[in-house]
């Protein structure tokens, strides 16, 4: 606990808040704002730098401590008292609280100190909740990454054929079996390294992985997301200029628009879903090193946003909130403006919305729904915006739907729409990368 304050950086040294909003950070944070008052934190928001900065550290930071947590931990009574011995004798010099407790010393008010106190309690409390709402993923993950492996080729790749998916989207799957044994990259390195390969293999002089085809996009997303997992894991150096090359090809099929289609061509419209796999590629490609100079990201997040409606629904083509939205497309929009968008406010308030329209759909439209797909995205965007509750219920009911016996146990039965292309591989990846929680990805555009 000790070594990870004195971690932080030293612009956190404490100082006076330079806005009494600040004290709200922690509660959106850790989803203990009511609808109300989330509405009017978000209109602050828009014009305010300072406390917008503010809700991004703290979203980390809950985000940091629930990827703390061991598989099926549950917090015990005294946990609090725990974590409060535990810190150093300067802890609260060094860390998000200070500004609260700062701006408590500076008014010397009963409000203000209830306030930051509710901030306080309400996100350890937050926190603690939402761990008692998980169930233990880890067992069915790991069944799942069995599965995976033995259905690997002797070339690396994955051949979705064998599983009742489509030829065309071998790199794609390929890539997703691969990001799903990272989970268990220990004791699954030699499958990840010959993965790696086989998408290197697949690639061609154009930086493009796969043939020419309706889901070409796809391939590329998914194969550089994998390959840059896999140089921020060791940094292979062979894995950079193959991923060079793919990230120039994404950035060259980008429309003037902002955003990305099936084919780069003038009929071929941009869309939500193919937009925002290549936006969270040139996220994750940023957080690893790679410039942005052209201005891709900012360009693609800007697309992303203007797909909404007023109500947060995202539309699936450059039409503004068109009549195709999808509960799918509306957690992928939301999750991809939160966590590739830095701190962009206007990034924030438009996912935020997103998020208050999903939070009105009752629970039970994402527990009951096979559409794993939704699911991997949905609890994505749960996670993301500190709602933890919501997605270890997702979660939950994707370990509800394993095999637990026969040929296929430890895999997923493949029910949804991608299912016909992807098969029961693409079925098992997704849903193990959906019980792994995602802290979200540090872009900025």
């Amino acid at each position: 606990m000790n070594s990870t304050f004195q971690r932080m950086p030293a612009e956190t040294d404490l100082q006076d808040p330079e806005c009494p909003q600040a004290v709200q950070a922690a509660a959106w944070a850790s989803g203990a704002l009511d609808l109300a008052s989330q509405r009017v934190y978000l209109k602050h928001l828009t014009h305010c730098p300072y406390c917008t900065a503010e809700l991004a550290a703290f979203q980390k930071t809950v985000a940091q401590l629930r990827a703390m947590r061991p598989p099926g931990a549950e917090p015990s009574a005294d946990l609090t008292r725990r974590i409060m011995s535990a810190l150093p004798p300067d802890a609260f010099r060094i860390t998000p609280f200070t500004r609260m407790l700062s701006f408590v010393r500076r008014n010397r008010s009963l409000a203000a100190a209830a306030a930051a106190a509710a901030v306080l309690v309400a996100s350890l409390g937050a926190w603690q909740a939402s761990l008692h709402q998980a169930v233990d993923t880890h067992p069915a993950a790991i069944a799942g990454c069995s599965w995976i492996a033995r259905q690997q080729e002797a070339d690396g790749s994955w051949d979705p054929a064998r599983n009742g998916g489509a030829a065309i989207y071998r790199p794609a799957l390929t890539a997703l079996a691969s990001l799903a044994l990272m989970r268990e990259s220990g004791r699954y390195s030699r499958e990840i390294r010959t993965a790696c390969a086989a998408l290197q293999q697949s690639q061609g002089a154009d930086g493009a992985f796969g043939p020419d085809h309706s889901g070409r996009m796809y391939n590329q997303a998914l194969a550089t997301w994998a390959l840059l997992a896999a140089y921020g894991n060791g940094h292979p150096p062979e894995l950079k200029g193959a991923l060079d090359r793919s990230l120039a090809f994404i950035r060259a099929r980008q429309q003037p628009s902002g955003g990305w289609g099936y084919f780069a061509s003038a009929d071929d419209p941009a869309n939500t879903a193919v937009t925002a796999w290549q936006i969270q590629v040139l996220a994750r490609a940023r957080q690893a090193g790679w410039d942005d100079a052209g201005g891709h990201l900012r360009k693609g997040l800007n697309w992303l946003r203007q797909r909404t409606d007023a109500s947060g629904q995202f539309g699936y083509t450059a039409t503004r909130g068109d009549a195709s939205t999808t509960p799918t497309l509306n957690a992928m929009g939301a999750y991809t403006l939160l966590t590739a968008g830095g701190s962009r406010p206007e990034l924030i308030l438009t996912a935020a919305t997103t998020l208050n329209r999903m939070r009105l759909e009752p629970l039970a439209d994402d527990a009951q729904d096979s559409d794993l797909y939704r699911a991997f995205f949905t609890a994505a965007a749960w996670d993301a915006s500190g709602d933890g509750k919501r997605a270890n219920r997702v979660r939950a009911d994707v370990c509800s739907r394993r095999e637990t016996r026969g040929a296929n146990k430890g895999s997923w039965t493949p029910a949804d729409n991608w299912s016909k292309v992807g098969g029961r591989l693409y079925a098992t990846s997704l849903a193990v990368l959906t019980l792994q929680p995602r802290a979200g990805v540090a872009g900025g555009g």
